[in-house]
C-alpha cells in the first residue's frame, strides 16, 4: 500500500480515537439494548433507573417508581378527602415524564403553585400517562382510571402529528417501517452488533454521525413516502396518506368530545392542551423544519395548531397551545425546552408547561368550588 495513503488511514484512525476519548471524558455515552430490556415497563410496584432509548447518548438517569396501577405517580385514595380538588392529566410519554426527576414533572410543579394560592384548599394532581398511547388510549384512561378518582378538573394532551398518526393502526404501521429504515437502533439490531457494540458501549461518535447522515441517505435511498415519518404528511394539504390523515383527525376530534363529555357527567371541567415538539417550536421561531421534497405539497408545519385549534373553538373547549408560548420562551431565554436526542421536555420544559398552564387556567382552577 502507498506509504501516504497508510499514513492517511492512519491519521484518521487516530483521530476518530482520540474523539471517542474526548466523549467518554465529558460523559458522552450509549444506552443499550440490554439497560432498555431490562427496565420493569409498567410493572405495578416496580423501581428501576431509567436512562432512555436504545443507542441514545446518555442524557438523564431517572430513578422511576410505579404505582399498583402501574403509571409512574404515588398512590392516591379512589375517596376524595374533605377540602381537596382533584385534577386529573391524561396523554402519552409526556405525562409519563420518567425523563425528569419525578417532583420536576410538570404536574407536580403545577400541583406545588396551585397549593399556594389557596388556603385551606388542598390541589391535588393525578396523572396516567402512557408512552405510545394516542387520544383513543386517553379515552380509555379517562373513563375506565381517571373517573375513579372523582376529579374536579380533567387536562387532556394534544400532541400534533403525533396522535393522528396514532389514531390510525394502518398509519402506526407504515410508521412502523419508516422507522425500521431510518431509527439508527432499529439499523444496529443484529444480535452480534449488540452485543459487540451496543452493550459493551464503543463508537459513542457513531451516534452523532447516524443524527446527521442517516435522514439524508434515506431521502436518496427511498421513495418520498417511504423515507418521511408519515407524521410529517399530517401537515400537507395534499400528497401521501390523505385519506388516512383525515380518518386520523375524525377520530382524535370524536375521541376529544367524548371525553368532554365524561367529564361534564362527573361534574368536571374539560381542558385540552397542545404540548410541544422541537420542530413545532423551531416552526414558530421562523425557520423552516419540513424536507426540501415536501415544498410541492402545500405542508404547513402549524396546521394540525391551527386546525386544533379551530376545533376546540367550535366546541366550546378550555384550549392552550403550548407551541408559540415555548418559542417564545426560547428566544428570549436562549435556554431550550427539550432533550436533543430523547425528544421530550427536560426540566426547563417541565417549568415551563407549570407555568404556562397556571398561567392561562390558574384563576379557572382556584373558581372551582371543592367539597365540604
Amino acid at each position: 500500500m502507498n506509504k501516504k495513503i497508510l499514513i492517511f488511514l492512519l491519521s484518521i484512525i487516530i483521530s476518530l480515537v482520540l474523539v471517542e476519548v474526548g466523549l467518554r471524558l465529558i460523559g458522552f455515552q450509549l444506552n443499550s439494548w440490554k439497560d432498555y430490556n431490562a427496565f420493569p415497563f409498567y410493572e405495578a410496584g416496580a423501581k428501576a433507573v431509567y436512562v432512555g432509548y436504545p443507542w441514545h447518548p446518555r442524557e438523564f438517569s431517572i430513578d422511576v417508581s410505579y404505582n399498583s396501577l402501574s403509571y409512574p405517580d404515588i398512590e392516591h385514595n379512589r375517596v376524595k378527602p374533605k377540602n381537596t380538588i382533584r385534577i386529573l392529566v391524561v396523554g402519552d410519554s409526556y405525562v409519563d415524564a420518567t425523563e425528569v426527576p419525578f417532583d420536576q414533572t410538570f404536574f407536580r410543579l403545577l400541583e406545588k403553585r396551585l397549593n399556594q394560592t389557596k388556603p385551606g384548599t388542598m390541589y391535588e394532581v393525578i396523572t396516567f400517562g402512557r408512552p405510545g398511547a394516542g387520544p383513543r388510549e386517553y379515552w380509555w384512561m379517562l373513563e375506565s382510571l381517571g373517573m375513579q378518582f372523582d376529579p374536579d378538573i380533567v387536562i387532556v394532551e394534544f400532541l400534533p402529528k403525533n396522535d393522528i398518526i396514532d389514531t390510525v393502526p394502518q398509519l402506526v404501521d407504515l410508521r412502523a417501517e419508516w422507522g425500521k429504515k431510518t431509527h439508527q437502533y432499529q439499523l444496529l439490531q443484529n444480535q452480534s452488533l449488540n452485543s459487540a457494540i451496543l452493550s459493551s458501549r464503543l463508537l459513542s461518535l457513531s451516534a452523532l454521525a447516524f443524527d446527521t447522515f442517516v435522514p439524508q441517505l434515506t431521502l436518496r435511498q427511498f421513495p418520498l413516502r417511504e423515507a418521511i415519518n408519515p407524521e410529517v404528511f399530517t401537515t400537507c394539504q395534499k400528497g401521501p396518506y390523505q385519506d388516512l390523515i383525515e380518518q386520523g383527525w375524525s377520530t382524535t376530534e370524536s375521541a376529544y368530545i367524548e371525553m368532554k363529555k365524561i367529564a361534564e357527567r362527573h361534574g368536571a371541567d374539560f381542558y385540552l392542551v397542545t404540548f410541544t415538539s422541537q420542530a413545532e417550536i423551531e416552526h414558530y421561531k421562523g425557520k423552516k423544519v419540513l424536507p426540501k421534497a415536501l415544498l410541492d405539497l402545500a405542508c404547513d408545519p402549524g396546521y394540525p395548531d391551527d386546525r386544533i385549534g379551530m376545533f376546540a373553538a367550535k366546541e366550546n373547549l378550555h384550549y392552550l397551545n403550548l407551541n408559540p408560548l415555548f418559542a417564545k420562551r426560547e428566544k428570549e431565554s436562549g435556554k431550550t425546552s427539550h432533550f436533543r436526542f430523547n425528544g421530550h421536555w427536560n426540566e426547563t420544559g417541565h417549568t415551563w408547561a407549570a407555568e404556562e398552564i397556571m398561567k392561562a387556567f390558574g384563576k379557572e382552577m382556584q373558581g372551582i368550588m371543592h367539597n365540604p
